[in-house]
């Protein structure tokens, strides 16, 4: 048999000859295909996890992003003693300033972190909706530039309505 006819076979030729060789070449060829299988499946295996560890990443990511949105404080109640109705009138104003000024500086909080940005638009909207007619008129002194824009829009959007009427 030479290498010009078609039936020849290197391979066959080799393991045919010698067992001890044939032994030894499968040995060497099972070896290498064993690491070579084992490889890729560590491959695939990390391949894996590190598709599980960017989702989770993802994931985390996501909620940071929506957990930065405004938040929205619950109203805090406190049980006072009855008034008599007289009193519950003048406590009525007293109470409507406090709660815009108690918007008004949770805004001017949520405005230092620029992060939360919404929340100070969200505070300061809820501030001018509580807020007095001279609590309204912009206060270059006291108000935020948020709160002056605000303000502004607010007293446009007043002059539309009134304009339209």
């Amino acid at each position: 048999m030479s290498p010009n006819d078609e039936s020849y076979d290197p391979l066959a030729e080799i393991l045919s000859n010698d067992d001890a060789v044939s032994a030894a070449l499968r040995e060497r060829v099972l070896g290498q295909t064993l690491g070579v299988v084992r490889g890729r499946r560590r491959l695939r295996q990390v391949r894996n996890v590190s598709l599980w560890i960017g989702c989770f990443a993802a994931g985390m990511l996501t909620m940071h992003w929506v957990s930065a949105g405004p938040e929205v404080a619950s109203p805090v109640v406190k049980q006072t003693a009855r008034a008599t109705p007289a009193v519950a009138q003048k406590a009525a104003p007293k109470t409507r300033h406090n709660a815009y000024e108690v918007q008004r500086r949770q805004g001017d909080r949520e405005l230092s972190d620029p992060r939360r940005m919404e929340s100070a638009v969200y505070r300061y909207s809820r501030a001018l909706a509580l807020a007095s007619n001279e609590q309204r008129a912009i206060d270059p002194e006291k108000d935020s530039w948020l709160l002056m824009a605000l303000k502004l829009d607010h007293n446009r959007d007043k002059e539309q309505r009134h304009a339209r009427d």
